[in-house]
């Protein structure tokens, strides 16, 4: 990337930057499973992930984006970090150890994928 961006200039980056700002999320093709999303938004609260993915779930700087991702997706991250194949978060910004149930997971999913 840094070979890429070395020749821009300001107004390339900023054209740039609006392209990419004006572009929308994509639809979730997902049908979204309501109940399963409800029990999502309360396991949601109980683990407290606004308190790094913010109230409306979307991306900062440092901390990904939750709202809309695809329900797959969530899915095989939430799997990833329960089997310890993903870490959630580190250094200073690790996320509390929790402990998530298959059933769990799907309604997690459910719920980020449901957000816009």
């Amino acid at each position: 990337m840094q070979a890429s961006a070395a020749n821009l200039t300001e107004r390339d980056m900023r054209d740039i930057s609006d392209f990419f700002a004006a572009q929308r999320l994509p639809s979730v093709t997902y049908q979204v499973d309501s109940a399963k999303a409800a029990l999502g938004q309360n396991k949601a609260a109980e683990f407290g992930c606004v308190k790094c993915h913010l109230a409306d779930r979307n991306a900062t700087s440092v901390v990904p984006r939750l709202a809309g991702q695809a329900f797959g997706y969530s899915l095989a991250q939430l799997r990833a970090f329960a089997a310890g194949r993903r870490l959630h978060g580190v250094g200073s910004d690790a996320a509390p150890a929790f402990s998530l149930n298959g059933a769990d997971m799907e309604d997690l999913a459910n719920y980020f994928a449901q957000l816009k």
